[in-house]
């Protein structure tokens, strides 16, 4: 991890990752084996209760689940503090790391998925043009990628009753063609795709530059 970090690239590290070995050892008790790359250790894990806790970070307030873990922090720049306890931090070296311990994807999955889809958009905001991702969230779509050199393929799935417009934030590659399903014509675009309602179309797109 420190050298795909090193080599440019943004990590996010969450929930209660590092914290045990294969063992199931809890590392902590001795050392932390990410304070490194993280640039701060673990202070104290406290239970917040079966409800939604929240963590505000870089002015995002995201909804966690269960823990909220406090921070030490040796090097990295702290993001998100309460009650004067650290909770996150940004730690920058060849790429950047962001350390939110606090269970923020089970928060996301059982509350609410948009502050975290937000947060991680400004996070990746440098390669957004080289992305397909949608400008907003969609209920009941689910979209998957395959990519080669040369070709792009998105799988895209709607469980709604009605037609779904999705938008892309950054422009692709033309559309080659439909391999899968009755995607309408009008809406195979290099900034739009419409799915019509209770399908699935696989669309291929070009991938070169």
């Amino acid at each position: 991890m420190e050298m795909f970090v090193d080599d440019g690239n943004a990590l996010l590290v969450s929930g209660l990752t590092g914290y045990y070995d294969e063992g199931e050892t809890a590392q902590p008790l001795a050392r932390f084996p990410l304070a490194g790359l993280l640039g701060a250790k673990m202070k104290e894990i406290r239970v917040a209760g079966f409800d939604r806790t929240d963590v505000s970070v870089d002015s995002y307030t995201l909804p966690a689940h269960m823990w909220n873990t406090t921070i030490v922090t040796d090097q990295a720049q702290v993001i998100g503090e309460k009650n004067h306890e650290i909770l996150a931090v940004h730690h920058y070296r060849g790429g950047g790391v962001w350390w939110i311990p606090s269970p923020i994807g089970i928060g996301a999955w059982l509350y609410d998925s948009k502050p975290l889809s937000s947060y991680l958009q400004t996070l990746v905001s440098n390669f957004v043009n080289h992305l397909p991702m949608f400008t907003s969230p969609l209920e009941n779509v689910t979209a998957r990628w395959l990519v080669s050199d040369s070709t792009r393929w998105g799988i895209f799935c709607n469980r709604n009753e009605k037609a779904v417009t999705i938008q892309f934030l950054s422009q692709l590659q033309p559309a080659t063609r439909i391999v899968y399903g009755h995607g309408l014509n009008e809406g195979i675009h290099s900034t739009v795709l419409i799915v019509p309602p209770q399908q699935t179309v696989v669309v291929e797109y070009d991938r070169r530059e």
